[in-house]
């Protein structure tokens, strides 16, 4: 898992575009979605190991951790959206390789299975079934040199 040895780096997750929350609205039930990357802190995201999976705290949210959810893990099209933590498992994600050495990787629920999907530029991410993985499905995921937020 590209995470494990660098758990306190920033990150950005790109497909084509950035993973992003919208708006830099700070809150519960605010969509991510993808946008044009400029690395502001709404496009950055703290990645942690936690119970089996891995959870992304959006680095906007500078007084509570904000998490990177998904609602309604178990249909398709679920809505990915920031929360507080709640330790659940639609919080928490997981990495399947595409090509190590690009550093691109196919993300999963570790509550549903299901891949996060971009569905094109401010549009909501959602999670789509892992059967048909195609390029909307494929993210890179880059270190940042945004100022961390280690605790």
């Amino acid at each position: 898992m590209v995470f494990e040895k660098y758990e306190y780096f920033n990150y950005i997750l790109t497909n084509i575009q950035s993973l992003d929350v919208r708006g830099e609205k700070c809150g519960n039930e605010v969509e991510i979605i993808t946008f044009k990357h400029h690395g502001e802190s709404n496009q950055c995201w703290k990645a942690s190991l936690k119970d089996g999976g891995v959870v992304l705290s959006s680095l906007l949210q500078n007084k509570e951790d904000k998490l990177l959810q998904v609602l309604e893990e178990n249909i398709d099209t679920g809505k990915v959206q920031t929360y507080h933590e709640l330790n659940s498992l639609n919080q928490k994600w997981y990495l399947e390789d595409v090509n190590k050495a690009d550093q691109t990787f196919v993300i999963k629920n570790l509550s549903s299975n299901k891949c996060l999907q971009n569905n094109g530029r401010g549009k909501q991410v959602t999670t789509a079934e892992p059967n048909n993985v195609s390029s909307r499905h494929i993210w890179k995921i880059e270190r940042t040199d945004f100022p961390s937020q280690k605790s």
